[in-house]
């Protein structure tokens, strides 16, 4: 028997600073950090948001051509989706860059510093 995997409670009226408390008290207890990348994270909790007024559920807002429309289906897409650690021990960071690791995390930071010395 697997684990239960941790899924969002994220409901419609649910407030953005809400969404990404959730999001960064999950990377905490699993040892991953939130991207540093602002833009990334606004950009990807809006798109969880979306999902969950168009389908009900956080779906994760990187696999749209994978969404089915059918909760059963698309269950695997729930974020935290089932892909997640493996992402991140493969490439440093989930396919929305919304979980990182903490390697993945100090190169963003210290490029965004970079970029915005410019």
């Amino acid at each position: 028997m697997t684990p239960e995997r941790t899924k969002f409670q994220i409901g419609r009226d649910t407030p953005k600073e809400e969404v990404i408390e959730m999001i960064t008290l999950f990377a905490e207890r699993e040892g991953y950090r939130v991207t540093p990348d602002e833009r990334t994270l606004s950009i990807v909790v809006k798109g969880l948001l979306k999902n969950v007024e168009k389908y009900g559920v956080p779906l994760c807002p990187c696999r749209p051509k994978e969404i089915s429309g059918d909760l059963l289906q698309d269950e695997k897409l729930i974020c935290p989706c089932v892909y997640l650690n493996n992402e991140i021990q493969m490439q440093g960071a989930c396919r929305c860059r919304l979980f990182v690791n903490l390697e993945y995390y100090r190169e963003t930071a210290n490029f965004l510093k970079e970029i915005n010395r410019l």
